[in-house]
């Protein structure tokens, strides 16, 4: 309770520094994490009690105490099941304009935030999983049963689309690719990992000679879930696309090698293997 004072004392100095104002009605705390402490119902900061939250929405994300996002997850489900219902009577509709209805009203909510995927679950991610194949089956009668991830994203390459597994994957990697790349990334996240060259001389992002080196000791079994950890051993993995370069190139490189790239990122990470639990759905469907 200190440190948390302490670190309110802080944002208020920020704050009047800065000329503005903390609307303390608005205004909620939540305790993250794992350990058995007693969390009190309320905090009192001067003279304003603010109440103790154990999930929060903040910038459409439903963030809870324990950071497992299942609510989150939940949200995006219920909103997708939520659009596909508003149609239901419109499935008669030209293919080209139903292709245009999935691309602006349902895949932003699978790519919303993408990059969260890598502290999901495998079972919120298959969920996940499941509604994206649900949504091309209702909406254009597609079943890939017994197809592997190449070879439903050739049959949906022509269309702009591609599997699950091959979206958030790329996704994920461009995601690192940016703030490798992007001058403009925020410092905090390109702090988080430290690159150093692998022969020990003075930095040259034009290199791909690179080393992520992990500053973190991974003392639990959630270290393999640390935006660091987990970037370090994709980063790694992936030196041949360079994430510290050009980001046009970066994107080229995924492109033509994208089916080899998938399949190492799923091999590195195994939560990511999301070929077997929608075939049966979708052939009973």
């Amino acid at each position: 309770m200190t440190k948390l004072k302490a670190g309110i004392a802080l944002l208020q100095e920020w704050c009047k520094f800065n000329r503005l104002y903390v609307n303390w009605a608005k205004t909620f705390i939540m305790f993250v994490t794992n350990k058995r402490v007693q969390i009190p119902k309320s905090v009192q900061i001067d003279g304003h009690e603010i109440m103790v939250v154990d999930k929060f929405k903040l910038l459409g994300v439903c963030l809870d105490n324990k950071l497992l996002f299942e609510d989150f997850v939940a949200q995006q489900c219920k909103a997708i099941s939520g659009r596909l219902f508003s149609i239901k009577r419109l499935f008669f509709l030209p293919f080209e304009v139903k292709l245009t209805f999935f691309k602006a009203f349902i895949l932003p909510s699978f790519d919303y935030c993408a990059s969260l995927c890598i502290y999901l679950s495998k079972k919120l991610i298959q969920k996940l999983n499941k509604f994206y194949y649900i949504c091309l089956f209702k909406l254009f009668k597609y079943n890939f049963y017994g197809l592997s991830c190449a070879q439903i994203t050739e049959r949906l390459s022509p269309f702009g689309l591609s599997s699950f597994t091959h979206r958030i994957c790329t996704k994920i990697l461009t995601f690192y690719a940016k703030i490798g790349s992007y001058a403009t990334a925020p410092q905090g996240l390109k702090d988080m990992i430290n690159l150093t060259r692998l022969d020990n001389q003075n930095y040259n992002l034009r290199s791909n000679n690179m080393l992520v080196v992990v500053n973190e000791r991974l003392n639990n079994r959630f270290g393999e879930k640390m935006f660091s950890t987990f970037g370090a051993k994709l980063i790694n993995s992936f030196k041949f696309l360079n994430f510290f370069n050009n980001f046009v190139t970066f994107k080229k490189d995924i492109f033509y090698n994208l089916n080899v790239i998938v399949d190492n990122f799923v091999n590195l990470f195994p939560n990511f293997n999301l070929d077997s639990n929608f075939y049966f759905f979708l052939h009973k469907s």
